[in-house]
């Protein structure tokens, strides 16, 4: 079986190739402990077979991994690859005698390698690796939380779920915040021509007085709501008729989104607090 290997060409075609991977790697037969011992044993005499067999029988444990950090800068094609690398070098260390099974001692090398490709490849700055465990940890305790309260966590919350102050969170969270580029396409876009270069005024008309005056499109606030679901994103713009979007009101898009007005008020109260929490200690703040 082949590790997976996706290039950005087609999404669709990186969707069908996931796909198919995630299939096949469900067929593929678990090992015992004893079986793990013996190709263990093997592939440190160079059984290239044996290091194979150990790796293609634990791909569907990198997947799952891969998925607790796929919202954090990089795809879950890209995390599963990078993961995929750290499996194999971890059947090539893996020491049977030690007395553990392969994959208590392979889970840290697939993380490793899925934190580092985050760190270097997920942004445009590379963060020390402590404080990118900082924000896996956070990332990991908001989605907990807000599972857990149906809503989104406050900052004194999440502060308190990871033992942090509440500027500590902030900080980490704005330094986790993706960079855009002009180029980018914004999700929930009708067309893949619909770019952020799309949304920048046109000087030359009234359209830069509605740009300067919007308080929610100051200082790169449109990358920040890119972290939205493509939902909520789509019922602030038209809430506050951001990004040439007509401003609606609550009844008028529940119509539109076929929800509910009570809906749409929770909905709408829960992408503020998101945004509120990205925008903290910004001058965006005396705006929220």
């Amino acid at each position: 079986m082949r590790l997976l290997k996706i290039t950005p060409s087609i999404t669709n075609t990186a969707e069908d190739s996931l796909r198919r991977y995630l299939g096949d790697i469900g067929k593929v037969k678990l090992l015992t402990p004893e079986e793990e011992i013996k190709l263990a044993r093997m592939i440190r005499k160079g059984d290239r077979a044996a290091e194979h067999r150990l790796v293609t029988a634990n791909l569907r444990f990198v997947v799952s991994c891969a998925k607790k950090y796929q919202k954090f800068g990089l795809s879950l094609p890209d995390l599963v690859s990078e993961g995929n690398l750290g499996l194999i070098k971890a059947a090539r260390m893996f020491d049977e005698t030690k007395g553990f099974k392969f994959i208590s001692y392979a889970v840290w090398w697939i993380r490793q390698a899925m934190l580092l490709a985050l760190n270097e490849q997920g942004r445009l700055v590379r963060l020390p690796m402590n404080q990118q465990l900082a924000m896996t940890a956070i990332n990991t305790e908001a989605i907990r939380l807000e599972r857990e309260l149906e809503r989104a966590p406050t900052m004194g919350e999440l502060a308190e779920a990871v033992g942090k102050s509440t500027r500590q969170v902030s900080d980490c969270m704005l330094s986790n915040t993706r960079a855009a580029y002009l180029d980018d396409i914004i999700p929930g876009g009708e067309t893949e021509s619909n770019t952020l270069l799309n949304y920048l005024p046109d000087e030359s008309s009234d359209s830069i007085t509605h740009w300067s005056d919007n308080q929610f499109l100051h200082r790169g606030i449109v990358t920040m709501m890119a972290k939205l679901k493509a939902r909520d994103q789509e019922i602030i713009k038209l809430s506050f008729g951001l990004l040439e979007s007509p401003k609606l009101d609550v009844k008028d898009i529940a119509e539109r989104l076929n929800l509910s007005t009570e809906r749409i008020r929770k909905l709408r109260v829960e992408a503020l607090e998101k945004l509120r929490m990205l925008v903290q200690h910004t001058s965006l703040k005396e705006h929220a």
